[in-house]
């Protein structure tokens, strides 16, 4: 799958697993919490394809077929890669250090993010004709869904808007907003979408924003 794709997916499970713990008794830890669960979501639904910095060591194509989606997108390697990302977490961002010291909760919520994320990345894979390996070196057969195509603009819009009318702030949701609406509508000009296609995302995008029961130019208050 696209990075896009991964990204937004990723940021959609970590608001639904933040959603679904329970809150931190301060809403500062909360905040704090929030962004942590966002960005490892977000982060670890990438993770696998640092193997793309591998393929530059042979010539193309080869070194792309070689490498990606090689062993950073294994069952086996994904147990390193969930304790680099949160290793990493620790080390660079000191107020998730904190929370991390201090409540359970968090440190729960973090792991089952960085599994959850690093576990989706290779099954969103395996979806398409590509497919994967996941679990090399015990069974080296690859495995794949043949279902959907690697960029897929409907992930973008399914999780993405939702996601956008989160945002905090009338630019930020504008903005990403109109970057949700302006690739699909870019890459239907260049000619890689149809049209009646890109109506059906507009569709599927004006009906979860109304679903979503917010309005962006105001947002809801909560109680």
């Amino acid at each position: 799958m696209d990075n896009l794709t991964h990204s937004v997916v990723g940021l959609g499970i970590g608001a639904l697993i933040d959603r679904s713990v329970p809150a931190e008794p301060a809403s500062d830890a909360q905040r704090v919490r929030t962004r942590l669960l966002l960005t490892i979501g977000c982060l670890a639904s990438n993770f696998p394809d640092l193997d793309l910095v591998l393929t530059k060591l042979l010539e193309a194509p080869l070194g792309y077929l070689l490498h990606h989606r090689g062993h950073t997108h294994t069952l086996l390697a994904a147990l390193g890669e969930v304790a680099l990302l949160l290793g990493l977490v620790w080390l660079l961002w000191p107020a998730a250090r904190g929370l991390l010291r201090t409540s359970p909760r968090a440190r729960f919520a973090a792991l089952l993010m960085a599994c959850v994320g690093m576990v989706l990345h290779i099954s969103m894979d395996g979806l398409n004709v590509y497919g994967v390996h996941p679990f090399w070196p015990f069974d080296a057969r690859w495995y794949y869904g043949d279902l959907i195509f690697i960029v897929e603009p409907v992930f973008w819009i399914a999780f993405g808007i939702p996601l956008a009318l989160m945002a905090r702030g009338p630019v930020w949701r504008g903005l990403l907003l109109a970057l949700l609406v302006g690739v699909p509508v870019a890459v239907t000009f260049a000619g890689f979408l149809q049209w009646g296609s890109l109506a059906g995302l507009l569709a599927l995008g004006g009906t979860l924003a109304w679903g979503c029961g917010i309005n962006i130019y105001e947002p809801t208050r909560r109680s």
